[in-house]
């Protein structure tokens, strides 16, 4: 299996880009445990019925909550970028359980101290999760840590993990295996095509697209402010400094629906690796037969709607692309507003799902989606009376 693989310098942090399953194995396996994930039916039934019963003791005992699996992704760090799926396993299998389980363990908190402290028992989980500020809530909440239930799954994955790593490590491993030998390895050589065109499309926009061009044409989830030289984390208060950045990374994904992204400090250079498995909903797969279908669609969470209309001005801009569909630039003209500022609008707009956009040449006309509008309520009550919220 090949692999594309360019390094850019300029006015702009080093860029690589590469094709690998490094990432997206590990968000396949999040959307066929979810439900309601966001995955192609389809495929997710195909391959709920193909995995063995093994997968299943194995997910119910150890790993139970579909979003521990990118976290999990993230435990062997910037290891194995372009590595093809038996190389990754290898590096799994071959890592420190110590390491293994901070890694985790802090892909989960975001927050170190928290993490040494759980490790050395200084603190309980539900200590460390109290004393979290507000605004981590979401991530929280997001990770089945709030509001905190000792007996969830993610509370008894850490504390699998914490008192037994290797296990977990091990664990990890075989369910690692299975998905592949079952599901996956079918699934990316399906979506191999598909995943190329993407990347050779980016690759060739990059030299003349600054950081914040490429973050909106790959639609992550991040912050960019090159006059002050930094990234930042779309939510929360992450922010890395270019002169911190030893390269980003980008791979493409047709499963990264959250559009989840990682950043790999080396200990000893204090430079940072940030890779970005960024969503691309235009890759398919491609059944034996030759016809194609989507591999996933995004679902847009309601309170992401709910803080992007709650601004004034992205308010106004969504009253007028419902009337008429028009570029950024028109958009700037007609509410007398600076390409920048309409710039960091239309990114949270759709980073909740609520544009369209279709490109030609170098610009690129926003619409409303239509369907996020008209889904809002059906959603919203969903995720506050669904039964999965009932006490």
């Amino acid at each position: 299996m090949t692999q594309e693989k360019q390094q850019f310098s300029a006015d702009k942090p080093t860029i690589s880009l590469s094709v690998s399953p490094r990432f997206e194995v590990f968000h396949g396996i999040r959307l066929a445990l979810a439900p309601s994930s966001g995955a192609d039916e389809t495929w997710r039934v195909r391959a709920r019925a193909r995995l063995p019963e093994s997968f299943y003791v194995r997910a119910q005992h150890f790993c139970d909550h579909p979003a521990i699996w990118p976290n999990i992704a993230d435990a062997i760090e910037g290891a194995a970028l372009d590595g093809t799926f038996f190389e990754i396993l290898k590096a799994y299998a071959e890592i420190d359980p110590e390491r293994f389980r901070y890694v985790v363990a802090e892909g989960i908190l975001h927050t170190p101290e928290a993490v040494h402290d759980l490790i050395a028992g200084r603190t309980t989980l539900k200590q460390a999760v109290e004393t979290f500020p507000e605004d981590r809530q979401a991530w929280l909440a997001f990770m089945g840590l709030f509001p905190f239930e000792a007996d969830a799954p993610v509370p008894r994955f850490l504390a699998r993990l914490v008192s037994d790593p290797e296990v977990i490590r091990d664990e990890v491993v075989r369910m690692l295996s299975e998905f592949w030998d079952y599901v996956f390895e079918d699934t990316w050589s399906s979506m191999f095509a598909s995943m190329t065109t993407s990347l050779a499309t980016l690759e060739r926009t990059i030299p003349s697209c600054s950081i914040t061009e490429i973050a909106d044409r790959t639609l992550l989830s991040i912050e960019v402010n090159e006059a002050d030289r930094y990234i930042a984390a779309a939510t929360g208060n992450y922010r890395l400094p270019f002169d911190k950045i030893e390269r980003l990374h980008f791979l493409p994904s047709a499963f990264n629906i959250d559009r989840l992204w990682a950043a790999f400090e080396d200990e000893d250079t204090g430079k940072t690796t940030v890779v970005f498995p960024y969503y691309d909903p235009s890759v398919v797969m491609t059944e034996p037969d030759g016809a194609t279908r989507p591999a996933s669609s995004p679902q847009f969470e309601p309170a992401m709607v709910f803080r992007a209309l709650g601004n004034a001005t992205r308010l106004a801009m969504i009253e007028k692309l419902a009337c008429e569909p028009m570029t950024g630039t028109e958009l700037a003209r007609r509410m007398d507003l600076t390409k920048a500022t309409v710039s960091h609008h239309v990114r949270l707009l759709r980073l909740a799902e609520l544009l369209d956009e279709e490109r030609e040449g170098s610009s690129a006309t926003l619409s409303v989606r239509r369907q996020t509008i008209e889904s809002l309520s059906t959603q919203t009550a969903a995720h506050l009376f669904g039964s999965d919220n009932k006490a």
